[in-house]
C-alpha cells in the first residue's frame, strides 16, 4: 500500500463489441438478500474433494493448480475433509513456506478446511492493485495512521476462521481480535458464486462489524475485470431461536458492481463510505467518501493488463 498506480501508456485493448455489456436497463441492480448460506457446498460446483492425508499430500494437490490446469478445471478451490485443528495448524506453517499465495476457510466443527488456490500472479495483481489506489486516497486524507492494511490475516468467527486477500481495520478497532471493515476477496472469473459466499460470510459472521467486501474477478483470456461492493443490511431474523434469540439479523446485498473490458468502464463510480470505513463521521475538511472514478478504474485497468502481460 504504497505509491498511486503508476499510469501507462494509452492501452491498445479495442473497445468491447457491441452487446458485450448489458444496458443501463438491463443491468442487474442491487441484490435481495438470502437467508441461509451452505458454506460447504455453496460456490464450490465442480471444486476436487479430497480426505485430508498428510502434509506432503496436500502440497501435492494444491501444486498442481496452475493457469493451465484451470484451463480444464472449472474451480480454483479444493476441499479437504477431517482436518483436526491440530492439522491445521501444520497445514498452515508449512502453508506460510510453500503455498503464501493460497487462502484458507476453516469450518471446526465439520473439520472442512476449503482453499482457495492461487494459480498465477494475476489475482495478487489485481486486489494489490485496487488497494493502491484506496492507499492513495487514504492518504490524501490523512488517514495512514488511522486505517491500517492488514493484508491476508485470519479472522475467526464462532465455529469458523477465515482469510481475506486484503483487509482493512480502523484504529477504533484496538484489538488484535477486532474485526476489519472492509475486505477484498479475489478470483478468476467461474469463481464469482464462491466468492459472493466469502462475503456473507465477512458481512454476516462479524454481526455487521465488517461493513463493505469487495469483490474481484479476472479474466485474462478475454481481458476483463469484474468488481461488486456488499454491504451488510438488518433484516427481520426468520429463524429465532433459542441460541439465537436476536429479533433482526445482518445479510449481506450487493449495493453496486463495475465492468471493465481492456479498460473501458462501465458502472463508476464505486463509492465507500467514510464511516462504514471509519467507524466515526468526517470530522476534517478533507475527509469524505472513498470515491473510485471512472478514471481511476481505467488507471487500475492498465496497472493490472500491464502487470500480467
Amino acid at each position: 500500500m504504497a505509491s498511486p498506480s503508476p499510469r501507462a501508456d494509452a492501452d491498445p485493448t479495442p473497445s468491447p463489441p457491441a452487446g458485450a455489456y448489458p444496458t443501463p436497463s438491463q443491468t442487474p441492480g442491487p441484490s435481495s438478500p438470502v437467508d441461509t448460506i451452505d458454506y460447504l457446498n455453496d460456490g464450490l460446483r465442480g471444486a476436487e474433494r479430497q480426505r485430508y492425508r498428510t502434509l506432503q499430500s496436500f502440497s501435492k494437490v494444491v501444486d498442481k493448480y496452475t493457469p493451465e490446469f484451470l484451463l480444464k478445471n472449472p474451480s480454483q478451490y479444493v476441499v479437504f475433509s477431517d482436518v483436526t485443528t491440530a492439522q491445521l495448524k501444520k497445514i498452515e506453517g508449512r502453508r506460510y513456506r510453500y503455498h503464501k499465495g493460497s487462502r484458507f476457510f476453516y469450518l471446526e466443527n465439520e473439520n472442512v478446511l476449503v482453499v482457495k488456490t492461487m494459480p498465477d500472479r494475476a489475482q495478487e495483481i489485481a486486489h494489490r492493485a485496487f488497494d493502491e489506489i484506496f492507499a492513495v486516497k487514504k492518504y490524501q486524507m490523512g488517514l495512514q495512521c488511522q486505517l491500517f492494511q492488514e493484508g491476508a490475516s485470519k479472522y475467526i468467527g464462532s465455529t469458523s476462521t477465515k482469510e481475506a486477500d486484503t483487509a482493512h481495520r480502523p484504529v477504533s478497532n484496538l484489538h488484535r481480535t477486532d474485526w476489519p471493515t472492509i475486505v477484498y476477496e479475489c478470483g478468476v472469473s467461474q469463481s464469482l458464486p464462491r466468492l459472493v459466499v466469502d462475503a456473507h460470510w465477512w458481512l454476516e459472521t462479524s454481526g455487521g462489524e465488517v461493513k463493505i467486501a469487495i469483490i474481484i474477478t479476472i479474466d485474462t483470456l478475454t481481458r476483463k475485470l469484474h468488481l461488486e461492493k456488499w454491504e451488510g443490511v438488518s433484516r427481520p431474523n426468520s429463524q429465532v431461536t433459542q441460541a439465537n434469540p436476536n429479533a433482526s439479523a445482518m445479510m449481506a446485498m450487493k449495493t453496486r458492481e463495475v465492468d471493465i473490458f481492456g479498460t473501458d468502464v462501465r458502472g463508476a463510480p464505486l463509492e465507500l463510505q467514510f464511516e462504514k470505513l471509519m467507524n466515526h463521521k468526517p470530522s476534517k475538511r478533507r475527509e469524505g467518501d472513498f470515491v473510485f472514478t471512472s478514471q481511476d478504474f481505467e488507471s487500475y485497468a492498465r496497472t493490472v493488463w500491464n502487470g500480467v502481460q
